[in-house]
């Protein structure tokens, strides 16, 4: 089945790679060109899965010794990093290719608005679905595979209030990132919202301990909390939400400023 799998996957990219080619430019997916989209977020994962197996079968079945858990995760982690510095450019070249389609069609086309797209809708929206996706998954593996730390009181009320405060500290981000595109904040409240029910439910049902077995737990629940909290209290407020819009327009006019593209006002 592994030799199979090692064959037939990557005969299975290369010829799609090569039939699809023919398309593109004709159609858009997430404002990707359709192929582009495919090459980058479905081929190079599918070429990932590929390399990381033929690593692993290579190591574990080929070698004539045998390597510790330890030697393998390191030779891994070496391979899987430097991957990721290929498969950046390759999305890089995925949207850089684009904007050239768009450009042939339309040599008056609105590049800037169109990276705008990612730069703030999309790529604001995935990275914060990704965390919430990432925290609730370890938070719900350690409801069923408690950790074995052996933290003091103090340490563990440490790490929750800690939490608590790291959530807050996401809300304010959450507000000065806002790219007010598309019901942004409407789809990530909802997002951190679910989440937080969630693990209310997963409270009730499983009742876990408070203590340090299930920290990521506990910890997870909190950010959530103060997340939620503050999306409730802050946004009812006009006073804080004047504060953070007055903050995000400082920010973003020292941005260009040290860019030297908005010009210093002088002081009267």
């Amino acid at each position: 089945m592994m030799l199979t799998f090692l064959y037939v996957l990557p005969i299975f990219s290369i010829i799609s790679a090569v039939l699809l080619y023919r398309h593109n430019g004709k159609r858009e997916f997430l404002r990707f060109d359709f192929v582009q989209f495919i090459y980058g977020f479905v081929i190079m994962p599918f070429l990932f899965i590929w390399l990381k197996s033929f690593l692993f079968f290579l190591l574990r079945r080929e070698l004539a010794f045998s390597l510790s858990v330890g030697n393998i995760f390191f030779i891994d982690t070496v391979f899987s990093t430097f991957f990721m510095f290929i498969y950046a450019f390759a999305v890089v070249h995925s949207l850089t290719a684009s904007f050239k389609l768009k450009k042939v069609t339309d040599p008056l086309y609105d590049l800037f608005q169109h990276s705008e797209y990612f730069h703030l809708w999309l790529s604001h929206l995935v990275v914060y679905a990704g965390a919430v996706v990432i925290t609730t998954f370890f938070s719900v593996i350690n409801i069923f595979i408690p950790t074995s730390l052996a933290l003091s009181k103090n340490s563990f009320y440490l790490f929750v209030v800690g939490s608590f405060v790291c959530g807050l500290f996401a809300f304010i981000g959450l507000l000065v990132s806002d790219p007010k595109q598309a019901n942004f904040m409407r789809i990530i409240k909802l997002m951190f919202s679910a989440a937080f029910l969630l693990q209310v439910i997963l409270y009730f049902v499983f009742d876990p301990a408070f203590n340090s077995s299930r920290l990521f737990f506990w910890m997870v629940f909190m950010a959530l909390t103060a997340i939620v909290f503050a999306s409730v209290f802050a946004e009812r407020s006009e006073r804080t939400m004047n504060f953070f819009d007055k903050f995000k327009s400082n920010v973003s006019r020292d941005y260009w400023v040290n860019l030297n593209l908005f010009p210093k006002q002088k002081k009267k």
